[in-house]
């Protein structure tokens, strides 16, 4: 049973956290933020950072919780 477990958590984070999800995530924030000051460029620099805190706290949520 705990395979099964370590299996489905290793599935569920591989689909949430993939590169396509991320990128539809940022491409949302995009969209709905706009920093007139800062480039498009920049802009995706800071929400990749603020991605990938979100990736590791849903990660460690993923494994603590299942």
């Amino acid at each position: 049973n705990n395979e099964v477990n370590t299996m489905i958590k290793k599935m569920i984070m591989q689909e949430v956290l993939s590169d396509d999800v991320r990128d539809e995530i940022i491409d949302g924030w995009n969209k709905s933020i706009d920093i007139p000051l800062l480039s498009e460029k920049i802009e995706r620099k800071i929400m990749l950072a603020i991605w990938n805190v979100v990736k590791i706290a849903l990660a460690k949520a993923i494994d603590e919780k299942m």
